[in-house]
């Protein structure tokens, strides 16, 4: 059997995410920044690479419904049916965050969440055994980057390794929807159609 080269680069992206770094990968929409959620060394180094401000927290993803239980309380109402829906995919979800996450993910008390359907980014996940954040590969103002080079450009030397997994499908950002209020309240429109989640759950 021929020699992946992807999975030099998923070990060795993992390596450097345990040791505190901060490496690009593919996901659905753009190339995405990843570090150790669990590590604040690894957040702040995240942060400081995007020029992103602190109070403004990062988006996890994960590869499989099993991860939620790290980093979610509960599940809306809605939940399920969104799952159903356009789980896994470019729909991100504000849920109600587990006590005690660092604060860099967090914001009133929810945590924003996508299980990720780009299959190099299921398995860097699965490789590091944690979600990852997936704020997309861009310093602020900056376009997100749509494929290895855009991010080898955009940041030089200052990420541990950059995963290529090919161009993405660059079809613009998650849509970002809020379930941690009384009724579902899409944050940002993105990939997903709006007018498809407000007739799943019913804002409609």
């Amino acid at each position: 059997m021929a020699h992946d080269p992807i999975q030099d680069q998923l070990a060795d992206a993992a390596a450097a995410i345990a040791a505190g770094g901060v490496v690009a990968y593919p996901t659905e929409t753009f190339y995405a920044l990843g570090a150790d959620p669990g590590r604040s060394e690894g957040l702040d180094r995240l942060l400081r690479l995007k020029e992103r401000a602190a109070d403004k927290p990062l988006l996890l993803l994960i590869a499989s419904l099993d991860d939620l239980g790290d980093w979610v309380r509960e599940l809306p109402p809605a939940f399920d049916r969104l799952v159903a829906h356009f789980w896994p995919g470019a729909l991100t979800m504000v849920l109600p965050a587990r006590d005690g996450l660092p604060s860099a993910l967090t914001s009133d008390g929810g945590i924003a969440v996508r299980l990720t359907s780009h299959p190099v980014a299921r398995d860097l996940i699965r490789t590091c055994g944690t979600a990852l954040p997936g704020t997309s590969a861009n310093r602020r103002g900056e376009p997100p980057c749509a494929d290895a080079a855009a991010v080898r450009a955009a940041f030089g030397d200052h990420l541990a390794v950059v995963v290529d997994g090919g161009p993405t499908a660059a079809v613009g950002p998650s849509t970002l929807l809020d379930l941690t209020g009384e009724w579902p309240r899409i944050l940002r429109p993105g990939a997903i159609d709006s007018a498809a989640i407000n007739r799943v759950v019913q804002l409609v």
